[in-house]
């Protein structure tokens, strides 16, 4: 049973994750684990008594939103827990994603933030946590309109080579939704020959074979926009990105586009994780 961690910051912004996440992760065959992260205290000992109070009332508002995710699914049984957590969120998150064996943190957004602190009102970037956590991350803007995936979009580079743990997250998602995967790669050169096509299927050949699916190499300088405009064309309900570890320059150019489009598009995003 795959392992899904939800951080939830009691924000609308949480909730809506907990309204769709059903619709994407069959909650029979996922066990979802409930997060919450508030600020450590630094003073002496005689507030340990105060943090305890604080972890209880966070419990128990917790199992409230683990009440509500399974009004989602009625009957259906459903596999879940809750995690309190204190200290800077991105490492003590990070920490109970390795110690939980985490196969996918699944993240509420809204204008480009996924996580208002309890402690201070700070708002934390959706790409900012999406850069730092080892795991792949399932983003859901607020404001999508989400549906059972029919239509998922991957994005992939021409002569990325993947691996079957990168790609497990999505081979899942398809496998319970029996959706139709567009692969799409694309590059600078104008003419597209089958040499291109056989390089992407090669790249990804036999992690996809039990699904339904097309590969599609389209010349377009601005990967952005063309990933954009191929969405919308093929009415995608998942679009699904590659984030990999590259050299500094590559990095911080691809980084600005990452967090262009994670801010930008207003359906499910899933980001995998490549050479992490």
């Amino acid at each position: 049973m795959q392992r899904v961690l939800i951080p939830i910051d009691f924000t609308k912004r949480s909730r809506s994750v907990l309204t769709h996440i059903t619709k994407i992760c069959n909650p029979e065959k996922y066990h979802f684990i409930l997060y919450h992260n508030y600020a450590k205290s630094n003073t002496d000992e005689i507030l340990i008594s105060v943090e305890d109070i604080i972890e209880n009332e966070i419990s128990n508002r917790l199992e409230k939103e683990a009440a509500f995710l399974k009004s989602q699914i009625g009957s259906r049984y459903m596999s879940f827990e809750i995690k309190v957590d204190k200290g800077e969120l991105v490492s003590t998150l990070s920490d109970s994603c390795e110690n939980n064996s985490i196969d996918l943190v699944v993240l509420g957004s809204e204008n480009g933030n996924s996580w208002t602190s309890s402690s201070n009102g700070k708002e934390i970037e959706t790409f900012y946590l999406v850069k730092y956590l080892k795991c792949p991350v399932l983003i859901i803007p607020q404001e999508s309109a989400i549906s059972y995936p029919n239509e998922v979009v991957f994005a992939t580079r021409l002569n990325s080579t993947l691996n079957e743990n990168e790609v497990a997250p999505l081979v899942k998602v398809l496998n319970d939704s029996k959706a139709h995967l567009d692969i799409v790669s694309f590059t600078k050169e104008e003419k597209q020959d089958k040499e291109n096509v056989n390089k992407v299927a090669k790249n990804v050949d036999g992690y996809f074979k039990q699904n339904p699916h097309e590969i599609h190499v389209i010349s377009e300088a601005d990967p952005y926009s063309g990933i954009l405009q191929f969405s919308k064309e093929h009415k995608a309900d998942l679009l699904c990105i590659m984030y990999r570890k590259t050299s500094f320059l590559e990095r911080m150019l691809r980084e600005s586009v990452s967090k262009q489009m994670l801010n930008d598009v207003n359906l499910p995003i899933m980001v995998l994780k490549q050479n992490i």
